[in-house]
């Protein structure tokens, strides 16, 4: 009797061992994660000033990884300090050719949160979903942002006056409170950086033909919101409305493009930056791009 009741026991027990490790193993973190320093930030100089290795103590830990999900895995590296540290390089030498594109292709090779966006199967529909919920509303309340953020400009060059805070880029500190304060607004901000990630190729492919579809007809909308808002013409966007187009063999994008190359060689910097040409060409043919999209889509929903 007593042996059965040991069996038993030990049998309970390792049920439960066993339903411990699948819990732990299955229990998501839906939550973005928090970097130990931010770019720019007080923690981020106390570090370099004590020669601590950024790149390391930034990382995200394997154990976050394993657990995190797509979504609140794209919001963090949205913020990853040594991006925004590459991002910044170029401003702060001089440079007025920043290549934001290289920038995060180089960034995808090196950093862990990158690359694991880069192995998961749904990074692309979860970037797709990211861009549906984003409606009017949306664009009325970044109105509403860059009107505080401009007012609160005007206060901190007051604080900065009276030596409350010391001189500096106070506009961090401004963003740094308005996205706590207003959180609901901090979505647009990195538009552009998500627009970026679906570029990569490995995530960009990944997408389905019906999914390339949605892709383009939220796009579409995107960027009627943001000439109604903003007039501020999305050069990614634009980029990826032209990959679409050019996947699925959409002559008249096609022969655009290569009408643009032969009347318009490459000239000055192009030359030297590559990346110029290409956005010359894009924000150039704004207009013309947007129409075809909508003419594309058309005709891809209308297939017999």
């Amino acid at each position: 009797m007593m042996k059965k009741i040991a069996f038993i026991f030990i049998i309970l027990a390792i049920f439960v061992f066993v339903s411990l490790i699948l819990y732990n193993h299955w229990e998501k973190i839906s939550t973005p994660y928090e970097y130990p320093a931010y770019y720019n930030s007080d923690e981020w100089y106390r570090l370099r000033d004590k020669n601590q290795d950024v790149f390391k103590l930034t990382e995200i830990p394997d154990n976050v990884l394993n657990s995190i999900t797509t979504i609140a895995l794209i919001k963090t590296v949205i913020h990853d300090p040594i991006l925004e540290d590459k991002l910044d390089h170029g401003r702060r030498s001089g440079n007025m050719f920043v290549d934001r594109e290289a920038i995060f292709s180089n960034i995808f090779k090196i950093r862990k949160g990158f690359k694991e966006l880069i192995k998961r199967e749904n990074t692309g529909i979860e970037l797709l979903n990211f861009y549906k919920s984003i409606d009017e509303e949306d664009y009325k309340n970044r109105r509403k942002w860059v009107k505080e953020f401009i007012r609160k400009q005007e206060e901190y060059r007051n604080k900065v006056k009276s030596k409350e805070i010391p001189h500096g880029n106070y506009e961090d500190l401004i963003r740094e409170e308005l996205n706590k304060t207003h959180p609901e607004w901090r979505s647009l901000e990195y538009l552009d950086d998500i627009e970026l990630i679906l570029l990569n190729d490995s995530i960009f492919f990944k997408l389905k033909y019906n999914e390339r579809l949605e892709l383009v007809d939220k796009i579409n909308k995107i960027n009627e919101l943001d000439k109604k808002y903003s007039n501020y013409p999305r050069e990614y966007s634009l980029k990826l409305l032209v990959r679409v187009m050019l996947l699925e063999n959409f002559s008249p994008i096609k022969n655009l493009l290569e009408e643009y190359k032969k009347t318009r060689p490459k000239e000055g910097l192009e030359i030297i930056h590559g990346y110029l040409y290409e956005k010359h060409i894009l924000l150039h043919h704004e207009d013309q791009i947007n129409k075809y999209a909508k003419e594309f889509l058309y005709d891809e929903r209308n297939k017999k």
